[in-house]
């Protein structure tokens, strides 16, 4: 019985851990081809609730095909400066995602939060301005059991219409704690 207990309230902490954090984004690095498209982002932090991402994409080319290649990186203890471990590594193509079909539940979150906040989600992409207004991370992305801060880097890749090759519009990379 005593185990059992000891289960519940392990369970009840490890839950709340999870539900009463916040993820805060402290830097973003993006690069992207200028020929392709334009990215403007302001990030909101009030220092309690996670970080607040607003993105506007300025699109030159009608997009067929978008595949995005994401990873998480941790560093091996809190105090270290280097993010070396790999945490997470997949990728994901839009035309499966508009089917429902994630892969795992960090992109499933993720994708599904992109769908309420944003108009990017659908393919084939038009020539024009989309955004993405008020996004915050998952909490779940970073669990309370992992290091306290991560690199999330992601790249994007995109096929234009009446081109045979595909090529990178974008790469961003993320710095990301939780509080």
């Amino acid at each position: 019985m005593e185990s059992l207990k000891f289960i519940i309230s392990f369970s009840l902490v490890f839950y709340l851990n999870l539900t009463q954090s916040a993820i805060m984004i402290d830097r973003v690095k993006i690069n992207f081809d200028v020929s392709f498209t334009n990215f403007s982002y302001a990030l909101q932090n009030d220092g309690v609730n996670s970080t607040l991402i607003n993105v506007t994409i300025h699109a030159y080319h009608e997009v067929t095909k978008i595949k995005v290649f994401l990873q998480l990186l941790l560093p091996e203890n809190d105090g270290d400066r280097h993010y070396g471990r790999e945490y997470f590594k997949t990728s994901v193509d839009f035309d499966r995602v508009a089917k429902g079909i994630f892969g795992n539940s960090i992109l499933q979150m993720i994708t599904e939060r992109l769908g309420v906040t944003s108009d990017i989600l659908k393919l084939p992409m038009k020539k024009g301005i989309y955004s993405v207004c008020n996004f915050t991370m998952p909490d779940q992305l970073l669990p309370s059991f992992l290091p306290s801060r991560a690199l999330l880097k992601f790249r994007i890749v995109v096929n234009i219409k009446g081109s045979k090759k595909s090529f990178r519009s974008s790469s961003w990379e993320v710095y990301i704690r939780r509080v």
